[in-house]
């Protein structure tokens, strides 16, 4: 089976390196072993490499609804925006109970992507409910829905509401540190400096302090301005890393591993 996979593998490869050549869609019934064993390779290879297999998943069986989300969610990685949301749409319609919620919340990611924040915060809505309805002891993914949620209100001025759904990412994962670190930046940004700093003291118990990176650039800003608003003197450190970084408010950080996939 290792054989005959690398050989299909190099196969596909050699096929997307041709744009021009048309690429046939198999009518016979694909064998479920090749096709397992295609999708779980994906996870292996870099995103174009996983995205040629998982087009070859969709040529040899055009209703696989893993193939669709597993290329949506490589195509969102190489910031194919628009190319995801579509293959993300077609697994929705494939099946749409595929993957517990987690294909809606793509979906919800790729639209906030895309500027759609309404329609995004609607996915990530339903990916929350149908994580309830699914398994009400133990809903999944839930920490990942509220967090996606909060970030696309915030984008629209949604303060208040942003930092229910930050709360409820904390509390369904004590240790999701991107949700209390954007929930300590927009304590600090309403002025809750108090709020903001057991946040920020909170990572440091979790994962000790700040690595001296770009990444964290805009908690090196926030936590400044929040440890001058209460009296901590070393507030000039953290502004000096911020400036290293030319970070100001407002700058989009990248974050590794969350968007590219370089």
């Amino acid at each position: 089976m290792k054989i005959i996979l690398s050989i299909t593998i190099a196969f596909l490869i050699s096929c997307s390196s041709k744009p021009k050549q048309k690429l046939v869609a198999v009518k016979s019934k694909p064998d479920p072993k090749l096709i397992r064993a295609l999708l779980d390779s994906g996870f292996q290879e870099d995103c174009d490499t996983a995205i040629a297999i998982y087009t070859t998943v969709i040529m040899l069986d055009s209703n696989n609804a893993e193939a669709y989300w597993r290329r949506g969610d490589e195509l969102y990685r190489t910031r194919k925006y628009n190319e995801a949301l579509i293959d993300l749409n077609r697994s929705l319609e494939v099946d749409s109970n595929f993957s517990y919620s987690q294909v809606i919340s793509d979906r919800g990611q790729a639209k906030d992507m895309l500027l759609y924040y309404q329609e995004a915060i609607s996915d990530f809505t339903k990916a929350i409910n149908v994580a309830l309805t699914k398994n009400s002891t133990i809903p999944q993914g839930l920490e990942k829905y509220y967090y996606n949620r909060a970030n696309s209100k915030l984008k629209l001025g949604d303060t208040a509401y942003a930092l229910i759904d930050l709360d409820s990412a904390i509390y369904f994962w004590s240790s999701h540190h991107f949700a209390i670190k954007r929930r300590a930046q927009v304590n600090t940004a309403l002025g809750k400096y108090t709020e903001a700093m057991k946040d920020y003291k909170l990572l440091i118990q979790q994962n000790g302090d700040f690595p001296d990176d770009e990444e964290w650039s805009a908690d090196f800003y926030y936590r400044g301005i929040a440890k001058k608003r209460t009296g901590d003197k070393t507030y000039k450190k953290d502004f000096k890393k911020a400036e290293k970084y030319k970070y100001y408010h407002g700058k989009r950080i990248y974050v590794k591993g969350i968007i590219d996939c370089s």
